[in-house]
């Protein structure tokens, strides 16, 4: 199984990455508290999209990334982990 460019974020408790058998852990993002809401452009009201400064930017896996994003957006110079491409 292939977990690749994602932004697991903090939500109630803390998230371990790469920790479990069979997996290849590739391109993602994991935090382990709060301050991953300021990793997208607005966290409450559910725009997703990675902020200015966001370690998201740049951190996806070339080898497991898609073409576009979730809104069609090219993925240009590099893959963002996460469903939106800066």
């Amino acid at each position: 199984m292939v977990l690749a460019n994602n932004a697991i974020a903090y939500i109630a408790k803390p998230v371990l990455g790469g920790d479990a058998l069979g997996i290849t852990d590739v391109g993602n993002v994991y935090s382990d508290d709060e301050s991953s809401t300021a990793w997208f452009d607005d966290f409450p009201l559910g725009d997703f999209s990675p902020s200015a400064d966001s370690p998201l930017i740049g951190a996806g896996a070339d080898a497991y990334g898609v073409p576009t994003d979730i809104t069609g957006k090219a993925r240009t110079g590099g893959f963002d982990s996460g469903a939106y491409q800066r």
